[in-house]
């Protein structure tokens, strides 16, 4: 084949692909999301459950899989909110660790999701310091407990009844 033939055969694949995405312009119609998952048996697919969960609701997002071309392994998040009863919630205290590094915790605006109970949506607040960002007030602990696998890295968080876990793999 000519190099001439081999120019022209780039330039044809080059055109089909940029007519591969939308157009200028377009959106995406928006999806609906996904129900937040409440089985305890797959949340403790994903993490060690120390004491058993009255209640539950998770979920696992991929991270950076997103526009990445890449073949490879990608890295997740795991949110989930477990009620517990008195006796559950003084066990769990007991094996919980302070986390105090870093000294504050912000994260994206974004974060604190609609299904979060309200003791933990109050948990996360604005911050005039960084308005596009919400700190993390009060004490939060190290996810050892919890920890499975790749997903060690994070933190846990106690308000009333409720312990929210957020862990991720690197």
């Amino acid at each position: 084949m000519s190099f001439g033939h081999l120019l022209l055969l780039a330039l044809v694949c080059l055109l089909v692909l940029a007519g591969c995405g939308p157009a200028s312009g377009q959106r995406a119609a928006p999806t609906t999301a996904a129900p937040i998952p409440t089985d305890v048996p797959g949340l403790s697919r994903f993490i060690n459950l120390p004491v058993q969960p009255v209640q539950v609701q998770w979920q696992v997002n991929e991270k950076g899989s997103g526009d990445r071309m890449a073949i490879g392994p990608t890295d997740i998040e795991l949110i989930a909110v477990l009620r517990l009863d008195p006796q559950g919630l003084q066990a769990l205290r007991s094996r919980l660790a302070e986390q105090t590094s870093p000294a504050e915790l912000f994260v994206a605006r974004d974060f604190a999701q609609p299904w979060f109970p309200a003791p933990i949506q109050r948990r996360f607040v604005a911050d005039p310091a960084y308005p596009d960002l919400l700190r993390l007030a009060g004490v939060r602990y190290e996810p050892a407990p919890f920890a499975r696998d790749g997903l060690s890295n994070g933190y846990v968080i106690l308000a009333e009844d409720t312990v929210f876990i957020y862990l991720h793999s690197m």
